[in-house]
């Protein structure tokens, strides 16, 4: 449900959004709080308006779950990232939802996408035990490959200074 937490909370008032064919992975909202995606287990991610519940567009492309969503800062060049099962990180354009890019790095499921503060860096992390920085033009900075199983989480301190990653 989505539950505007300025009012009182009473849940049988909330808005309930069921259009995707399986269930539901990952929601994220966009910065400004206008948008929120969600990804699925049908292959889809959709973007909905926070303010009508109406969907948007709907992200295509992935060939199996989507795992996970992230919007970038900069609404001035919004992106969004997805990754899932097919092992692919895919970029939109968050004003239209034009495909942008596709990143093929992981050698397993992408569990994590994250935009860094300013929008100029995405980080993933993933079962195949990396977590791994990208440029905007999709090419790899960094790769860390310390841990010794799935990496389930990536995070940028609020400056961008750091990113934190969690493994199980």
């Amino acid at each position: 449900p989505l539950v505007d937490m300025a009012s009182p909370v009473d849940l049988s008032e909330a808005s309930c959004i069921n259009t995707h064919k399986y269930w539901v992975r990952c929601i994220a909202f966009s910065p400004d709080g206008e948008m929120f995606a969600t990804a699925s287990a049908d292959k889809t991610v959709r973007v909905w308006s926070s303010e009508t519940k109406k969907q948007v567009f709907e992200l295509l492309g992935h060939k199996d779950w989507v795992w996970t969503v992230a919007f970038s800062e900069s609404k001035r060049k919004r992106r969004i990232a997805t990754g899932g099962l097919d092992k692919t990180i895919r970029i939109f354009d968050g004003a239209n939802g034009r495909f942008l890019s596709a990143i093929s790095a992981h050698e397993n499921t992408v569990n994590c996408v994250e935009f860094s503060p300013d929008g100029q860096f995405l980080a993933t992390a993933s079962y195949d035990g990396t977590a791994r920085l990208f440029d905007m033009d999709g090419k790899e900075v960094r790769k860390e490959d310390s841990h010794t199983a799935a990496v389930l989480g990536v995070a940028f301190s609020p400056d961008g200074t750091y990113i934190a990653t969690c493994s199980m």
